[in-house]
């Protein structure tokens, strides 16, 4: 890193130029942003907001006994 230089007489302190990191976590904010507001705009294509958590109204599917029955039979 670069030393901040003082002028002795009016005792200011130099403002230090941007280094390659500062102008990284720039970019990388700006990238975040930009991919947070892509994402929202993609999941309202979707319908209300957070609608697609409500997990109430799925069904699920088990086979039935009998199928287990005769897999489990091969197996052995």
């Amino acid at each position: 890193m670069s030393a901040r230089r003082s002028n002795s007489a009016t005792g200011a302190v130099e403002k230090q130029s941007l280094d390659v990191y500062t102008v990284m976590l720039i970019v990388s904010a700006v990238a975040l942003i930009t991919a947070c507001v892509l994402l929202s705009q993609e999941l309202s294509t979707y319908g209300e907001f957070m609608k697609w958590w409500d997990t109430s109204s799925a069904t699920s599917w088990a086979p039935p006994a009998e199928a287990f029955k005769a897999v489990v039979s091969r197996l052995a």
